[in-house]
Protein backbone atom coordinates (compact mmCIF):
# COMPACT_ATOMS: atom_id res chain seq x y z
CA UNK A 1 0.00 0.00 0.00
CA UNK A 2 1.30 3.88 -0.98
CA UNK A 3 0.68 6.02 1.59
CA UNK A 4 2.30 9.06 2.50
CA UNK A 5 5.31 8.62 5.14
CA UNK A 6 5.54 9.99 8.40
CA UNK A 7 8.09 13.30 7.96
CA UNK A 8 11.35 13.59 9.55
CA UNK A 9 11.30 9.99 11.23
CA UNK A 10 15.26 10.81 11.85
CA UNK A 11 14.26 13.20 14.17
CA UNK A 12 11.94 11.46 16.40
CA UNK A 13 13.22 11.40 19.92
CA UNK A 14 14.10 8.70 21.77
CA UNK A 15 12.24 9.42 24.54
CA UNK A 16 8.78 8.53 22.39
CA UNK A 17 6.56 6.30 23.92
CA UNK A 18 3.93 3.01 23.58
CA UNK A 19 1.36 1.55 24.39
CA UNK A 20 -0.98 -0.96 23.69
CA UNK A 21 -4.09 -2.15 24.84
CA UNK A 22 -5.70 -5.67 23.96
CA UNK A 23 -9.87 -5.64 23.37
CA UNK A 24 -11.62 -8.65 24.40
CA UNK A 25 -15.34 -9.37 25.15
CA UNK A 26 -15.46 -10.89 28.76
CA UNK A 27 -18.44 -13.21 29.75
CA UNK A 28 -18.93 -14.34 33.82
CA UNK A 29 -20.59 -17.67 34.28
CA UNK A 30 -20.72 -16.64 38.10
CA UNK A 31 -18.68 -18.91 40.96
CA UNK A 32 -15.82 -16.98 39.00
CA UNK A 33 -15.64 -18.76 35.97
CA UNK A 34 -15.01 -16.67 33.19
CA UNK A 35 -14.80 -17.03 29.77
CA UNK A 36 -12.54 -14.32 27.43
CA UNK A 37 -12.27 -14.10 23.67
CA UNK A 38 -10.32 -11.82 21.08
CA UNK A 39 -12.90 -8.95 20.15
CA UNK A 40 -12.51 -9.05 16.17
CA UNK A 41 -9.53 -10.07 14.24
CA UNK A 42 -7.23 -6.78 14.76
CA UNK A 43 -7.98 -6.84 18.29
CA UNK A 44 -4.70 -5.07 19.35
CA UNK A 45 -5.04 -1.39 19.90
CA UNK A 46 -1.37 0.32 19.76
CA UNK A 47 -0.93 4.07 19.80
CA UNK A 48 3.09 6.19 20.21
CA UNK A 49 3.52 9.34 21.67
CA UNK A 50 5.71 10.78 19.30
CA UNK A 51 8.17 13.71 20.09
CA UNK A 52 10.46 16.11 17.16
CA UNK A 53 12.74 17.77 18.60
CA UNK A 54 14.49 20.60 17.31
CA UNK A 55 12.86 21.70 14.68
CA UNK A 56 13.30 24.72 12.70
CA UNK A 57 10.35 26.65 12.75
CA UNK A 58 9.08 25.69 9.13
CA UNK A 59 9.83 21.75 9.47
CA UNK A 60 6.97 22.55 12.60
CA UNK A 61 4.55 24.19 10.11
CA UNK A 62 4.90 21.15 8.28
CA UNK A 63 3.92 18.83 10.51
CA UNK A 64 1.08 20.93 11.74
CA UNK A 65 -0.31 21.86 8.17
CA UNK A 66 -0.04 17.83 7.51
CA UNK A 67 -1.89 16.62 10.17
CA UNK A 68 -3.95 19.03 10.03
CA UNK A 69 -4.87 18.58 6.78
CA UNK A 70 -5.44 14.63 7.28
CA UNK A 71 -7.90 15.46 10.15
CA UNK A 72 -6.91 11.88 12.22
CA UNK A 73 -8.60 10.16 9.44
CA UNK A 74 -5.85 9.66 6.53
CA UNK A 75 -2.88 7.40 7.63
CA UNK A 76 0.87 8.30 7.60
CA UNK A 77 3.73 5.35 7.17
CA UNK A 78 5.86 4.32 9.73
CA UNK A 79 8.12 1.84 11.10
CA UNK A 80 8.50 2.27 14.71
CA UNK A 81 11.51 0.84 16.24
CA UNK A 82 10.36 -2.26 17.52
CA UNK A 83 8.20 -3.23 14.18
CA UNK A 84 9.80 -5.50 11.24
CA UNK A 85 7.31 -3.30 8.84
CA UNK A 86 5.99 -0.28 7.95
CA UNK A 87 2.55 -0.07 9.04
CA UNK A 88 -0.18 2.32 8.44
CA UNK A 89 -0.49 5.24 11.65
CA UNK A 90 -3.00 8.19 12.63
CA UNK A 91 -2.42 11.28 14.01
CA UNK A 92 -4.98 12.07 16.36
CA UNK A 93 -3.57 14.41 18.63
CA UNK A 94 -0.67 17.13 18.24
CA UNK A 95 0.86 20.19 19.75
CA UNK A 96 4.18 22.29 19.34
CA UNK A 97 6.24 24.01 21.87
CA UNK A 98 9.69 26.16 22.15
CA UNK A 99 12.74 24.19 22.83
CA UNK A 100 14.34 25.15 26.00
CA UNK A 101 17.28 26.95 24.43
CA UNK A 102 14.82 30.30 23.96
CA UNK A 103 12.89 29.45 21.11
CA UNK A 104 15.16 29.20 18.04
CA UNK A 105 13.73 25.78 17.53
CA UNK A 106 10.67 23.66 18.07
CA UNK A 107 8.78 20.30 19.72
CA UNK A 108 6.40 19.19 18.33
CA UNK A 109 4.46 16.13 19.73
CA UNK A 110 2.12 13.58 18.29
CA UNK A 111 0.11 10.34 19.30
CA UNK A 112 -0.08 7.68 16.90
CA UNK A 113 -2.73 4.96 16.17
CA UNK A 114 -2.09 1.90 14.04
CA UNK A 115 -4.95 1.59 11.77
CA UNK A 116 -5.50 -1.71 10.16
CA UNK A 117 -6.40 -0.09 6.18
Amino acid sequence: MTSTPLPYTDRISVDSSASMREQFVEVSMGDGYVQAARNGINSSQESWNVTWRGLEAGEAKVLRSLFRLAGGKDTFGWQHPLSDEEEQWAVVDHGVAPDSNGGTSWNYSATLVKRYV
